[in-house]
């Protein structure tokens, strides 16, 4: 089970792969907090009145920015999972 050296290839892809993988947790932080900020955070303030009515309407930009996060994310983690195909090259029984 001794891996074999790696080549330049395969360093590029594991490169690329922890690349995406870096890319992951700043998108799933980013869609935590704009959920977080509108579903919870806004309507609880706005409804102890710390907060004016008029806040409400910043919602509907966080679902968005908070969506396009979620889809980057994916797209990022995608990505990312799709690279580790090199592993069966380096390690021939990894996945016993």
């Amino acid at each position: 089970m001794d891996p074999s050296a790696l080549d330049l290839s395969q360093w590029r892809q594991l490169t690329s792969s922890i690349y995406f993988l870096w890319l992951w947790v700043p998108f799933m932080v980013t869609f935590a907090l704009c959920m977080l900020t509108a579903l919870a955070l806004i309507p609880s303030m706005v409804g102890s009145r710390h907060l004016s009515q008029r806040t409400i309407a910043m919602r509907p930009p966080l679902f968005i920015v908070g969506f396009l996060s979620l889809v980057g994310g994916i797209g990022s983690l995608y990505m990312a999972l799709s690279k580790l195909g090199v592993i069966d090259q380096i390690y021939t029984h990894w996945l016993i």
